[in-house]
């Protein structure tokens, strides 16, 4: 499951890439579930079983709306770096013990496509 968030009509939501198109989970559950970015949507643990998802066609197709970095908002980025061989052979670094770990900062995200 590909998670997204978005603007559509200069209003922000957030959602699942589905069959090529975006199913708005921000419009779907604002009836039952009080939240207004993914984070909070985890948070309450009450994400849509990807069964429940299966059964539902998208509201949206990629031209309709604008991405947003998936986390808009985030407290915190840790980055780990060179975790994978064949990034390391690509950047041609020398093999080490362990991982690279590094921060990013929020307003450094940029979203699909953008």
């Amino acid at each position: 499951m590909k998670l997204v968030s978005f603007f559509r009509l200069g209003e922000a939501s957030f959602g699942v890439e589905k069959n090529n198109g975006i199913l708005d989970l921000g419009e779907r559950l604002k009836n039952q579930v009080r939240t207004k970015t993914i984070i909070e949507l985890l948070a309450t643990d009450s994400m849509p079983s990807e069964e429940d998802i299966a059964t539902l066609s998208p509201d949206y197709s990629f031209s309709d709306i604008t991405f947003l970095p998936v986390i808009p908002n985030p407290k915190k980025i840790l980055c780990i770096g060179l975790n994978y061989e064949k990034h390391r052979l690509e950047t041609k670094r020398e093999v080490s013990g362990y991982p690279t770990i590094f921060t990013r900062f929020p307003d450094t995200q940029v979203a699909h496509n953008e």
